[in-house]
């Protein structure tokens, strides 16, 4: 699909050519990557206080959009037909059709931006003696906020009338009545947004005059700062820290739903960019929700968390998702140690050997992306100087692909052929099994299912754990600067499922099938996070059109 060009809307500005905004976007993305572009756009003049703000598909006239002013109640889905946008979706489900140049195609809604009347009353954001002036040419009508305390009261007057008016779809209706009056009504601006413009204030505790435009922009700028103390302050109090206690797995079955339950609610609420990873375990022999950050060890919060969700403890913790890369053997089998010739060298774990019908009579071993170098990189076997038993081709990737699903897979050629064991070439060393076959997908039947899963890696050896099929959300050091996309989490029973030095080592189940291989995890916490095969395989195929099988 090709790049597609959205214009977009804060819904709370008006829309005029002024606010609009336009973004460029591969149609073959997800939207949760929209969502991030968007925001890095915005971000100097939208206060991303949630960051799971909803983008609204429209497709509509500015004029038609009109109705968000003249009734700030009105629902996007049910009075402009919006569909909200899944994160997990593609761009192209939305708009695969022409787009019409002209029309607002997206309804960016951002809690707080669009402010109404009632809620800066209730923020006491407008105070009583403060004025709101209507001007259009020489057309002009003043009122005077005479109330808040049970919500705003304003005086209008028309004609030597007073009207006290409780919200701002009232005032709108008093100025559009005043101005059908006049006797220049044929030169009159449409109700809603060019009435909007034509707004002003006057706040007189500060002696401002500002334009709907400028009041919004400053009354945006004041909840951010507030809000920025009050979390700090919030946070500081009451959040405590993981502060190098041990984290048990929960062995309960209907604990562990619950508190994953739980962490998925939790990321929904307060995912943003700061948060690298979400687990949940036993500290001091407590159900616990655990946060990591991706801030200075210490550092005070510029944003809210909550010290208790859904009944769970909240704990934080700093640092990133870290890569699990850290004696000689003659035949190159799953599970030994292999290494790259870097400064400081690298360790990591070879995963099972496979060859491709396009190149016939080569041998591939596959690893982890970031514990190897770059195409043409020697791979060697740490306990023998020599010039590598193998070496990084052009399949390999660490990056983030268009869903959002971390990638790092690195298949190395060979140097000698010899080195392949004559029988069980995938048998996993050091244990009786043998990788039968690749599971090929993860499909719906899958997710939220847990299964026992097996690994062999070159720090950690032998361990077996639980694996629930979910997607979790992570911030990975693999990448500089550190990335977030989304990975399958093991998380161990009794210990961690892999440690320094595991990373790319063979993850399988019980009927030996290669589920994935390990990218790395959190340090003092039992979660590991896995790269499915299916994704590596089919990463590979779409990329260099090659498509690899088990020996």
């Amino acid at each position: 699909m090709p790049t597609i060009e959205l214009n977009c809307l804060l819904h709370g500005d008006t829309p005029d050519i002024d606010n609009i905004f336009s973004v460029e976007i591969d149609a073959e993305m997800a939207v949760s990557k929209l969502k991030e572009i968007i925001k890095e756009k915005k971000q100097d003049t939208v206060y991303f206080d949630n960051v799971n703000f909803k983008l609204w598909n429209v497709s509509e006239s500015n004029e038609k959009l009109s109705i968000l002013f003249e009734n700030p109640n009105a629902i996007i889905e049910k009075k402009l037909e919006g569909k909200m946008l899944a994160e997990t979706d593609r761009v192209f489900e939305y708009f695969s059709h022409e787009l019409n140049k002209e029309y607002i195609h997206i309804i960016v809604e951002v809690p707080g931006y669009h402010l109404t009347f009632a809620s800066c009353a209730k923020r006491k954001e407008l105070v009583p003696s403060d004025k709101i002036i209507f001007k259009e040419d020489s057309f002009e009508k003043e009122s005077e906020i005479i109330g808040i305390a049970k919500g705003i009261r304003i005086q209008f007057i028309n004609k030597s009338e007073k009207y006290k008016l409780y919200s701002f779809i009232e005032f709108i209706e008093k100025v559009n009545e005043s101005r059908e009056l006049s006797s220049e009504k044929e030169t009159k601006s449409s109700v809603g947004q060019n009435m909007i413009k034509n707004l002003m204030f006057h706040l007189h505790v500060s002696n401002e005059h500002l334009s709907w435009s400028d009041f919004h922009k400053h009354l945006i700028r004041q909840r951010k700062l507030t809000k920025d103390l009050e979390n700090t302050m919030m946070n500081e109090d009451k959040l405590e820290r993981l502060g190098g206690r041990k984290v048990l797995s929960i062995q309960d079955d209907v604990v562990f739903e619950k508190l994953s339950a739980a962490e998925d609610a939790f990321l929904e609420k307060f995912r943003r960019d700061e948060i690298s990873a979400t687990n949940f375990g036993l500290v001091d022999g407590k159900e616990v929700i655990i946060v990591m950050l991706d801030l200075p060890e210490g550092s005070l919060l510029k944003f809210y968390l909550p010290p208790v969700f859904e009944g769970f403890p909240v704990i934080i913790d700093y640092g990133l998702v870290q890569p699990f890369h850290r004696s000689y053997h003659e035949k190159l089998m799953p599970g030994i140690s292999i290494g790259w010739f870097n400064n400081p060298p690298n360790a990591l774990t070879l995963s099972p050997l496979v060859q491709t019908p396009s190149v016939p009579g080569g041998f591939y071993f596959l690893t982890a992306r970031h514990g190897v170098g770059k195409k043409g990189s020697p791979v060697c076997q740490p306990g023998k100087v020599d010039d590598g038993c193998a070496t990084v081709t052009k399949y390999n990737s660490l990056s983030i692909d268009n869903d959002g699903y971390l990638i790092d897979y690195a298949f190395c050629r060979l140097s000698n052929n010899n080195r392949v064991p004559e029988t069980d070439q995938n048998k996993i060393y050091g244990a009786e099994i043998n990788v039968s076959s690749f599971k090929t997908s993860v499909g719906n039947d899958d997710l939220n299912r847990k299964v026992d899963v097996k690994k062999v890696g070159k720090s950690t050896f032998f361990t077996e754990r639980k694996l629930k099929y979910k997607w979790v959300y992570v911030r990975s050091a693999a990448f500089d600067p550190p990335k977030n996309g989304y990975a399958l989490r093991v998380v161990g029973s009794h210990g961690p499922f892999a440690g320094p030095g595991d990373s790319g080592a063979p993850v399988f189940d019980r009927d030996n099938r290669l589920l994935g291989i390990i990218h790395g995890g959190v340090k003092d916490q039992s979660s590991t996070y896995v790269i499915p095969i299916n994704l590596i395989i089919e990463h590979a195929r779409q990329r260099r059109h090659v498509q690899f099988q088990l020996l």
